[in-house]
């Protein structure tokens, strides 16, 4: 009975750990990056996390995408194997959306921002994960009532035995 517990929980919380592995690791996606910001046509060096929508930002082959937005200049094909799980890089162009945290694969393009801090793909899906609970199988409940209904049979026979040898005079240490 007590291994049957103690495996349970054991499983229940390894999974937990692999989840919580698994959005740090897309945590890690989200890193602050250097942005070309375009300001008047001009190309600025700035931080990621200081772009806010509505802004241009100039990206080359072999970058990452600084935040979510929509493609305003160019074509290209963007590698979200880590983000989508798709093996090969996808072609994108004007008009269509690109996830921050994702890499060029080829050429160059202008993305307008659309998401700001926080409020991206990335941290969507990571919300998600975090609040996801799983539902019990229908072997888990049954296991759970089996376990419950055997706690309480022992400790009703263990109860019923040291009542009996305390009416009959033995001792029980």
């Amino acid at each position: 009975l007590i291994i049957t517990v103690w495996f349970a929980t054991f499983s229940e919380s390894l999974s937990e750990a692999q989840a919580k592995a698994r959005v740090d690791s897309l945590r890690n996606l989200e890193k602050e990056v250097s942005a070309r910001k375009l300001v008047n046509g001009k190309e600025t060096i700035v931080k990621s996390t200081s772009l806010k929508p509505g802004d241009e930002v100039k990206v080359y082959a072999g970058e990452i995408i600084p935040r979510d937005g929509l493609i305003s200049e160019g074509k290209t094909f963007v590698d979200e194997s880590m983000m989508t799980g798709e093996s090969n890089p996808v072609y994108k162009e004007k008009g269509d959306h690109v996830i921050g945290g994702t890499r060029l694969a080829s050429d160059s393009i202008i993305v307008e921002i659309t998401a700001e801090a926080g409020r991206s793909f990335l941290d969507q899906m990571t919300g998600l994960i975090e609040s996801a609970t799983r539902p019990k199988t229908q072997n888990e409940i049954a296991l759970t009532i089996l376990l419950a209904g055997l706690s309480i049979i022992f400790i009703t026979v263990i109860g019923t035995l040291l009542f009996f040898a305390h009416f009959l005079g033995y001792e029980a240490d």
